[in-house]
């Protein structure tokens, strides 16, 4: 059984496209990488001087310790020979910070986003008038407009005890007052365009820090399993049972 899972992936907001995605499973024992390339009809390739496998499913995997393996999907052999190369050490800060909120008592989920520079300043005061959310509100654009130019980054925290809770936040580089009365509005109408809206969020209560706007709430079973389609990656067998098992 996985013990603990990290994945990584390269996103083109523009245009919703994925141009990498990258994953790290920690689990009790790991098939070698002819057992795993045999149980997959994959072959053995040498990248930037290490050992992997290339499976038909589309990906890479190679062992990153004797505990843990990485894939790299889809299978660029450039793109993994950079992450092989690749100095430790050498990733957003925002996903490092946001990685290190989880604990074995919650959150023991975090989805994150890393979306510093990439709003175009110029384009939200014409975005916002398109917004439903935003068409009686009582707020000033222009201070609106300035705190979503500063956008950080959107973290998704699960926390799972006799129940399953969630939080969304989104962190901003300045003062987040503003959105005190439409940012849960708002939040719901991107998710919602982005295709990401979960139904539990409307009962979700919200709040605003300094920097940042929160909504929380319970999650129910069917929300849980929307969380976990994002999770979805061609996997590759951990043990020696074969693929069906």
């Amino acid at each position: 059984a996985v013990s603990r899972f990290v994945r990584a992936a390269s996103v083109n907001l523009d245009v919703d496209e994925t141009e990498w995605q990258i994953a790290v499973l920690e689990a009790k024992s790991i098939p070698s990488l002819e057992t795993i390339a045999k149980n997959e009809k994959g072959y053995l390739d040498t990248v930037a001087g290490t050992k992997a496998v290339w499976t038909p499913r589309g990906a890479y995997a190679f062992k990153v310790s004797d505990n843990s393996v990485g894939l790299m999907f889809p299978a660029n052999r450039q793109y993994l020979a950079r992450w092989v190369k690749e100095k430790p050490g050498q990733f957003s800060s925002y996903l490092m910070d946001a990685s290190r909120e989880m604990t074995a008592t919650g959150p023991q989920l975090v989805i994150a986003l890393d979306l510093e520079d990439l709003v175009h300043p110029q384009a939200i005061p014409e975005r916002l008038k398109s917004m439903e959310s935003l068409k009686n509100a009582k707020v000033n654009t222009g201070d609106l407009a300035k705190t979503l130019a500063g956008i950080k980054g959107v973290k998704f925290a699960v926390t799972v005890k006799e129940k399953a809770t969630g939080k969304v936040t989104v962190d901003f580089g300045g003062d987040a007052a503003v959105l005190k009365d439409v940012g849960k509005g708002l939040l719901l109408e991107v998710l919602e365009h982005r295709g990401l809206a979960l139904e539990d969020l409307d009962a979700w209560k919200p709040s605003v820090s300094k920097t940042s706007f929160a909504l929380e709430g319970d999650l129910s079973k069917s929300g849980l399993m929307r969380l976990s389609s994002l999770l979805e990656f061609p996997s590759l067998p951990l043990d020696d049972s074969g693929r069906d098992a």
